[in-house]
């Protein structure tokens, strides 16, 4: 992926020379969509339109998946209810990301399991629509707690109260792809850039996922993606899950991927860094790890769509006046 700033490329390059990536590589994939029911941008569509867009999708491909629901958007835009009554009717599982998506590191535990515990509200309402159980969190940025005993006590808790802690082993920042393509929302050359850039990058990360699961545990493990309701995701889904299946891929149920034995596997990490659970299993073990590989910022994303438009658009000059690029 085309990088503007000459650290982040020497960095992506080193680091790519370790984790290389296959051409097939095949195993089992789950995808979680967190901050239902939308995430801002949405310029010219709905928080239900933009859903509908990722259902019908899901649908047309037999996946099952699991979105998180952020309670407090619910109340800043009480019809976008619907889009939790929908996950439900159309089978898929829903969970919590707490009420206002907090920061349990930045929280005392009383307050966190406070979030939790408004957080809940309309996705148990949801549940009565499938029957199914809707008691599942996904802690916001991913941070787990910052001392030993934050983290066991809400582990206690939410163990007491039937909470099952759903893991992510693909972390993405799809979210930052929002604000570019609304700033090119009437650009078909360069939403089809972005398009481009954004699935590069999700199988960059994929390819660093797999080469981590394998560092860490010596074998292939289920892949469990980190994916957000947003306007970017929505619209580029498709190419997303032609990438995946490319690789040899194949969808697991949120259930299904949940019985797999590898998240028993003791991991004890607590600090400042968003990782995964495969990178908080090598933080425990003292493996390498590389938790800044995820991030990607929408300032660099505009930079690099800005460069190859002005690119696109000088081309076609310099032929015209016989320069060579």
């Amino acid at each position: 992926m085309e990088k503007m700033n000459t650290c982040k490329l020497i960095t992506m390059a080193l680091i790519l020379v370790v984790f290389s990536p296959a051409m097939l590589v095949g195993g089992e994939i789950c995808l979680t969509f967190e901050r239902l029911p939308f995430m801002e941008p949405l310029v010219y569509w709905t928080p239900r339109e933009l859903s509908q867009r990722v259902l019908r999708e899901l649908e047309k491909r037999n996946i099952e998946s699991i979105g998180f629901v952020q309670e407090e958007k619910l109340m800043d835009r009480p019809s976008s209810g619907v889009v939790l009554l929908d996950w439900a009717r159309d089978g898929h599982l829903l969970g919590n990301n707490t009420f206002s998506y907090v920061d349990f590191n930045e929280l005392e535990t009383r307050e966190f399991l406070e979030h939790v515990a408004d957080g809940q509200k309309s996705i148990l309402r949801a549940s009565r629509v499938s029957g199914k159980n809707f008691r599942y969190l996904r802690f916001p940025s991913m941070h787990v707690g910052d001392s030993e005993s934050k983290r066991d006590k809400v582990s206690d808790t939410l163990y007491k109260n039937s909470y099952v802690v759903f893991p992510a082993t693909v972390i993405p920042y799809d979210y930052e792809f929002n604000w570019v393509f609304r700033d090119y929302v009437d650009n078909l050359e360069a939403l089809e850039l972005l398009r481009e850039m954004y699935v590069e990058y999700l199988m960059e990360c994929m390819d660093y996922a797999e080469k981590q699961a394998e560092r860490v545990f010596s074998r292939e493990i289920p892949q469990v993606i980190r994916l957000h309701i947003g306007i970017a995701t929505s619209q580029f889904l498709p190419s997303l899950l032609d990438a995946l299946e490319a690789r040899g891929y194949t969808y697991i149920s949120p259930e299904e991927v949940l019985k797999n034995p590898v998240w028993e596997t003791e991991e004890n990490y607590t600090g400042g860094l968003a990782l995964s659970f495969v990178d908080r299993v090598a933080a425990t073990r003292d493996i390498q790890f590389t938790p800044e590989f995820w991030k990607i910022d929408r300032r660099d994303i505009r930079e690099v769509i800005a460069a190859k438009l002005e690119a696109a658009e000088a081309g076609p000059e310099l032929q015209q006046s016989g320069e060579s690029p």
